[in-house]
């Protein structure tokens, strides 16, 4: 209980509960976890790496734990790894730490197998006989013209990754045909992009590969094309275009509303409702009006009888 322990950096460490010095890991018997290497040269790989700066002390171990790695001494060493299966599930305890020295100085690899079989073991994936291809997108949902990159590998039956495999691509449209995609191994992965622009629509990646000419496995990863949509492409506000928008429309009852002023605003629209001018369009003949008419033929007449006198007077008759 921590209530029992003083806490701190100048606390002195309890002796029993802790090892007062650098230890070595070495593991006590041929095991998944502790496989670094081959069965012969197992042992020499463990001692290249960096002792751990400290350990805790187990007080007691149940007799069905398995000691998979102890301190300085294969066999006659404290305690460092301790396994234990209960009924259908896999209890492991590690009194160490320290062990991201290994990867600061130049043993990534074996700090990262090491780690991966620790958890395949506890997922109880250490006896998987089936070879595993995958592939890893960037994200589901592209937009037209962006980059499509993904990587792929192939593993073996220990979970580790397959070097010498061969990994081909393919990417599949929706309306079902199939085009290659150019990629390369980077360390223990493939890399592929895809640079053309894409319409919107649903694609499929597809990823084989194989090892020594024969068909390790193949995979697969959907994504999507989504169509652009100008209206949400920014969605935060622009107070700027929103002002601008609003001087634009000024003649027509437009203006620029801050956010303390919205009350006003509401207040302002329901005193004074929003005037409607509707535009009737009419239309009417000539003899439709009485008045009209008559003053329309006497203007006529004269207008005729004017220019039947000037032509009789001029001698044009």
């Amino acid at each position: 209980r921590f209530e029992q322990q003083e806490l701190g950096l100048e606390s002195p460490r309890r002796t029993d509960l802790h090892l007062g010095r650098s230890v070595q890991m070495l593991p006590s018997g041929s095991h998944f976890i502790t496989r670094l290497g081959n069965a012969d040269d197992n042992l020499a790989v463990w001692r290249q790496l960096l002792p751990l700066r400290g350990a805790n002390q187990f007080a007691k171990l149940q007799n069905r734990a398995t000691v998979l790695a102890r301190a300085d001494d294969p066999r006659s060493g404290e305690p460092l790894l301790v396994g234990w299966t209960f009924g259908s599930g896999r209890v492991l305890a590690f009194a160490g730490d320290t062990t991201n020295l290994w990867w600061r100085h130049g043993y990534q690899t074996q700090h990262k197998r090491f780690w991966r079989q620790a958890m395949l073991w506890l997922a109880q994936k250490d006896a998987a006989q089936s070879q595993d291809v995958w592939i890893q997108l960037e994200k589901r949902r592209f937009l037209p013209g962006e980059p499509i990159r993904f990587t792929a590998g192939a593993r073996g039956v220990d979970g580790e990754p397959m070097e010498r495999a061969q990994l081909k691509a393919e990417l599949k449209f929706p309306t079902g045909e199939k085009q290659p995609i150019q990629i390369s191994p980077n360390e223990d992965v493939w890399e592929g992009t895809w640079d053309e622009v894409l319409e919107h629509g649903e694609y499929e990646l597809q990823v084989s590969a194989t090892f020594e000419g024969k068909e390790v496995g193949s995979s697969a990863g959907r994504f999507v094309v989504v169509q652009r949509d100008l209206e949400l492409t920014d969605p935060t506000a622009n107070p700027e275009r929103m002002r601008m928008l609003a001087s634009l429309t000024k003649e027509a009852g437009g203006k620029d509303v801050r956010p303390e002023q919205f009350n006003d605003l509401l207040q302002e629209i329901s005193g004074s409702p929003p005037e409607s001018h509707i535009e009737i369009q009419s239309k009417s003949q000539l003899g439709d009006a009485g008045i009209v008419t008559w003053v329309f033929v006497c203007l006529f007449v004269s207008v005729a009888s004017v220019e039947w006198f000037l032509r009789k007077r001029w001698g044009m008759v």
